[in-house]
């Protein structure tokens, strides 16, 4: 029964990113994280690359993933 709400809440949500992507972001070659300081280093991800993010557990990987998903729809 959670794991049914939890999953129509998260196809919800990517709806909504779908949604701001393709409105705002469709002509932008780099798409920006929201982090000013990554983004001053890396111009943000580019469009139609993989962009691997890895590091030891506990350090913030699905936070940072999370949280650049927040910043898109903000």
């Amino acid at each position: 029964m959670i794991i049914t709400i939890v999953l129509s809440k998260f196809c919800v949500w990517i709806k909504t990113i779908k949604q701001v992507y393709s409105d705002s972001l469709k002509n932008k070659e780099y798409i920006p994280s929201g982090f000013k300081q990554l983004d001053k280093i890396t111009r943000g991800f580019k469009r139609k690359e993989v962009t691997i993010i890895g590091g030891r557990p506990a350090t913030g990987k699905t936070s940072f993933g999370v949280s650049f998903c927040s910043n898109i729809l903000t």
